[in-house]
């Protein structure tokens, strides 16, 4: 007696595995290029904004070391110590505040000149990052400290300046949006 050797996959089982796995590979491939360019997409943004960031700070950098400059210059110049400078600096010239300018103004003239505003001892001032974002500085001076640091950076925030929308309403406890719950 022979016995008949029963094949368990037949030509049509193995056609319908072979489409399968050719379709889980094109779906996971699809899926893998649909990730890859919104990670692309996120790169650049993250890219833009970093880069729109520094380019603020830089600016911030400037606005502090054109401060400071006239600070000092007006107490090299005119031979004051901290304790009566706080009240005067340097007039700004043609590209900002200038060392050896011979007009003298307040230090909240000077602020108004270059955007910033002056009040209690601090220099404050803000450059836009973004559309719904700004970087914050405030610059306080301590006119009584001599010969030490008479400046401290206070503020140093990047703030959004945009408004806050809910954009999702959950019902809770039973109440919808709009009614309202009495309470026994």
């Amino acid at each position: 007696m022979k016995k008949k050797n029963k094949t368990v996959l037949n030509t049509g089982t193995a056609s319908l595995i072979l489409i399968f796995a050719m379709l889980s590979l094109v779906v996971f491939a699809m899926l893998s290029l649909a990730s890859a360019s919104a990670q692309r997409q996120l790169s650049w943004k993250l890219a833009d904004h970093t880069t729109a960031y520094y380019e603020a700070e830089t600016r911030v950098q400037e606005l502090l070391a054109q401060v400071l400059t006239a600070m000092e210059s007006a107490w090299e110049e005119r031979g004051e110590n901290p304790s009566e400078a706080a009240e005067e600096v340097m007039q700004p010239g043609e590209e900002g505040l200038e060392k050896g300018a011979a007009d003298f103004c307040t230090a909240e003239e000077v602020a108004g000149k270059l955007g910033l505003t002056f009040e209690e001892d601090c220099f404050s001032w803000q450059i836009p990052v973004a559309e719904d974002q700004e970087l914050q500085v405030r610059l306080r001076v301590f006119p009584e400290m001599k010969g030490e640091k008479w400046w401290k950076l206070d503020q140093w925030k990047l703030e959004y300046t945009g408004e806050w929308e809910n954009k999702q309403t959950r019902e809770l406890y039973g109440v919808s949006e709009g009614e309202e719950e009495t309470w026994r």
